[in-house]
């Protein structure tokens, strides 16, 4: 430690770090692809190739498993670790170009280089006594599988399919490497006691997690360096697009999550609930692109949908995930996103188009909310859902009814609601929507007489219907004992003796005639007044006023 505490700070930065591993490790690989791939770009002796790379990689394990058991330099062994998974990376990529012109050298290598990748890390696993559970070290060795048997998939050599086919599936590659990552959350689920004791002087997340951080970039940087080497027609114009890594940063989302909700990391679940919205951002297609991947764009959005609309749906089933798992604003997180869903079409590149909604999104918040609301008995998210749903009926733009009479449904069923939910419910939003349930009763009297709906039924239906609004106003002020009602039955009353006045009033002008008309309505009204006059010295307005005041109520008498 004297040695050490004696160095300049640039000597001891490298000592105690030692860069070296890497930085030979990186001059290794430029040296053989200068070696083997010389100005004319044709790869020379594959195998040669192999054995400079494997050697190299058997060096580097050895010089793990020796660094560790003589000298237990853990520091020096867990950098040559992961520049080990680097080079079972470099194992799998060298020979894209031979896949492509001959299929059984190429199919060898690459069963050769994972072969060997598996062999050395089981080597190292068993010889260094590190526990890696097989929770772990499955998804792992599936990880390698797949780096080193995708190509065979890919190759136009291997599969004779058609570019168009062979472009689906390079984009594929992001999508089928989540499989192994969303495999590690019953590993995650087990807790940091699973990794413990785990031979090495690190403790979780140093173990094992490094090593799939390391994987997760590899997989995207793959996923573009497919796209180059196996499409022939890109060349370096490659058809990839970042919008293909949605799906896999994705399931990187829901690895996160599961791992802040079982190691309590309340910062880190806050930042998976707001790194989801930023795939919407990657899914947006910016309207550059090579021809290749315009062709794939257009062959996506005809088959499948949109990237937009694809990323939406993934993040609306990744927020109901974070919800049924107790995440909190995982609810509104679920819904922000299904309404951000009612302006993105199966075909949208972008947002910006606000016009046709899609009505499946509106729906399903308002069923949602609504469907809370009877669990939570929560009287404002359920007169919110019902709403909204109605909102959707509103403007659906295939019902085939007129503009006038959607108007009128969409009110009647907005009046029911309120009076239901009013009625329903007993918290302090129900109490007010009962007043309001009162206020709209008689507007809908107003509200049929002034779209002149009557034209288009018979007068009987109008009377009835001004008669069943009267006594649905009478009937919610006897029951809730609220005065409100009564005010709107009497409003309704009134609607009904003004319509059917003024009906009468046109009968008798045609049959009758105004000379005659006129004195028989004065004398009519004379008479009424006469007798709201007898009425009153008898009594009757002290008896409306105890009316007023509420129903009566039975009183108990012992």
């Amino acid at each position: 430690m004297q040695t050490q505490s004696k160095m300049p700070g640039v000597v001891r930065f490298l000592y105690n770090h030692n860069p070296f591993y890497l930085l030979s490790t990186c001059l290794v690989l430029y040296g053989l692809q200068a070696a083997f791939h010389p100005a004319t770009g044709e790869l020379i002796d594959p195998w040669a190739l192999m054995a400079a790379l494997s050697g190299y990689t058997v060096l580097s394990a050895v010089t793990v498993f020796l660094i560790v058991q003589l000298g237990k330099v853990w520091e020096d062994a867990r950098s040559l670790l992961l520049i080990l998974l680097f080079l079972f990376m470099a194992l799998s990529v060298s020979f894209d170009e031979i896949v492509n012109t001959d299929a059984e050298s190429g199919q060898a290598l690459l069963l050769f280089g994972f072969c060997l990748s598996v062999g050395i890390s089981q080597w190292l696993l068993t010889g260094l006594n590190i526990k890696l559970p097989w929770l772990y070290r499955g998804p792992y060795y599936l990880l390698l599988a797949l780096f080193f048997g995708f190509p065979l998939w890919v190759s136009p050599e291997v599969t004779e399919l058609p570019i168009e086919v062979l472009r689906g599936r390079i984009m594929l590659f992001p999508t089928i490497a989540a499989i192994p990552f969303l495999a590690l959350i019953p590993a995650v689920r087990r807790g940091v006691d699973y990794t413990q004791p785990n031979g090495t002087p690190w403790r979780w997340p140093w173990v094992p997690w490094p090593m799939f951080v390391f994987l997760a970039l590899a997989v995207c940087a793959r996923s573009y360096v497919l796209s180059i080497s196996f499409d022939p027609l890109a060349g370096m114009n490659s058809s990839f697009g970042l919008y293909g890594l949605v799906p896999f940063l994705l399931a990187g989302l829901v690895l996160l999550l599961e791992i802040a909700l079982v190691h309590r990391v309340a910062m880190l679940r806050h930042l998976v609930m707001l790194s989801g919205f930023g795939l919407l951002c990657l899914a947006q297609f910016t309207g550059d692109g090579s021809p290749g991947s315009l062709q794939f764009l257009d062959t996506l959005v005809s088959q499948a949908g949109s990237p937009l609309f694809l990323t939406v749906c993934g993040l609306i089933a990744f927020y109901a995930y974070a919800w049924l798992r107790g995440v909190r604003f995982g609810e509104w997180a679920c819904l922000t996103m299904l309404l951000v869903a009612v302006f993105v079409k199966p075909d949208s590149l972008r947002f910006g188009n606000w016009q046709d909604p899609q009505l499946w999104a509106l729906q399903a918040v308002g069923l949602l909310s609504f469907f809370i609301s009877l669990v939570r008995m929560d009287s404002k998210r359920c007169f919110l859902g019902v709403v909204i749903c109605i909102a959707a009926i509103t403007i659906a733009p295939n019902l085939p009814l007129p503009g006038s009479l959607r108007l009128v449904i969409s009110y009647h069923l907005l009046l029911i609601a309120t009076l239901v939910i009013g009625l329903t419910f007993s918290d302090r939003f129900a109490m007010f929507l009962r007043k309001v349930g009162a206020l709209l009763l008689p507007m809908s009297c107003l509200f049929v007489l002034g779209l002149k709906l009557p034209l288009m039924f018979h007068d009987v239906f109008l009377f009835a219907y001004l008669g069943v609004i009267t006594l649905i106003a009478v009937g919610h002020w006897w029951f809730s004992t609220e005065r409100w009602y009564l005010y709107g039955a009497s409003i309704s009353v009134g609607a009904i003796l003004i319509s059917g006045g003024m009906r009468l009033w046109e009968f008798l002008l045609f049959h009758v005639g105004p000379k005659a008309l006129y004195p028989l309505a004065a004398g009519l009204g004379c008479f009424l007044l006469a007798v709201a006059i007898s009425a009153l010295k008898g009594g009757a307005g002290s008896r409306l006023r105890s009316l007023w005041k509420g129903p009566p109520t039975e009183t108990m008498t012992t």
